[in-house]
This record gives structure tokens, C-alpha cells and sequence, in this order.
């Protein structure tokens, strides 16, 4: 049976970090999924996500890179290394070719927050395991955006659908490892 996954138009609760990563929060979207009882942590759970894509999506992040490189905007996505610096995952380390930027563990959550700032917008994207109401634990993998200019929003308008479809089907991969137990167990939080 495979894990359901949830989108949700706003930040988690317990991502602090997400919650404040922007001034204004012009795009919010967040999928989570339950974690089963030996999840492994959040690093392992982030660096997942963002570096084992799928072809079609390694395909749409090159199409991307030639598009908006003719406007001088940042590229290098889909060609660079998808590996990851240390773990854990720290400020100053990276995960394909996104920035750590901040870390928050407690008992109860352990957050990763990633991010960019470009001059047409800035995202950060937060990887989250926290416990639920239920007495379990829940990954929500979330995206912020701010918008600096009109431009920032011309270019987010076509993005936002392949995004959206992106982020669904990498976590529909990852539930899927997950249901398999092919990740290893890091253990709860």
C-alpha cells in the first residue's frame, strides 16, 4: 500500500525555520507523508528528495537552464553533482545545488532549511520530520517563495504547475522507497 501524501498551501507548524526564512511568503506549498517507526532522519529523507530525480524531471531542470540563462538568471541545476556536503547537514553545506542555510533540531522536530536568493525572487525549501497528533512522525518538504520584482512573478507563473507536478512525484518516490524499506533507518526524533 503506498503512503499518502498531502499537499498543503501553507507552512507546517513545526518549520519554524521555513516560517521565517522570507520576509513575504508570495508562494507556499508543503507535501508531507507519515514516517514509518524506523525512518531515517531528515538528511537522509532531504537528500532523497532532491537529488534522485527522474529523468523527465532532470530533463525539465536542463530545458529550465537553457530558458532563463539567456536572461542571466542562475543555472547549473540539472548538470551540476547531485551529492550532498557533511552530514548531518549543515549551514554552509549543500544538497545538489541548493544551499544549507539553517538547521533547528529539538525532541519533538529537526528542520533543514535550503534556499536561494536571485534577483528576480527567493525560495527556500525546508525539510521537516516532526511528530504528529497521532504520536507518530510526519516529513513535510516545503517551498516558500518571495518575489522581488514583476519579473520574479513572470517567470514563477509558467514554473508553479511543473513544480507543483515535480514536487508530487518526488514524493511519491520517496513514499515509495519508504513503504519498500529500501532507506535506511535513522531512527526517530
Amino acid at each position: 500500500m503506498l503512503t499518502r501524501i498531502t499537499a498543503c498551501p501553507a507552512v507546517p507548524p513545526a518549520a519554524s525555520l521555513a516560517e521565517g526564512s522570507l520576509r513575504r511568503r508570495d508562494y507556499v506549498d508543503s507535501y508531507s507523508l507519515p514516517l514509518p517507526p524506523a525512518a531515517p532522519f531528515v538528511d537522509a529523507l532531504v537528500i532523497q528528495v532532491l537529488t534522485d530525480l527522474p529523468g523527465w524531471v532532470t530533463g525539465m531542470l536542463r530545458l529550465r537552464d537553457r530558458l532563463v540563462g539567456v536572461f542571466g538568471l542562475q543555472t547549473g541545476g540539472a548538470d551540476e553533482s547531485l551529492g550532498h556536503s557533511e552530514l548531518p547537514l549543515r549551514p554552509g553545506g549543500r544538497v545538489a545545488f541548493f544551499p544549507v542555510v539553517a538547521r533547528e533540531t529539538d525532541a519533538d522536530h529537526d528542520e533543514v532549511l535550503l534556499g536561494e536568493d536571485d534577483r528576480h525572487l527567493a525560495f527556500s525549501v525546508s525539510g521537516l520530520c516532526a511528530r504528529d497528533g497521532r504520536g507518530g512522525q510526519r516529513f513535510a518538504f516545503t517551498t516558500v517563495v518571495e518575489f522581488h520584482n514583476r519579473f520574479g512573478r513572470l517567470y514563477f507563473a509558467p514554473v508553479k504547475p511543473f513544480h507543483r507536478l515535480m514536487m508530487r512525484a518526488l514524493m511519491r518516490r520517496l513514499a515509495r522507497k519508504l513503504d519498500r524499506g529500501v532507506l535506511a533507518p535513522g531512527g526517530p526524533i
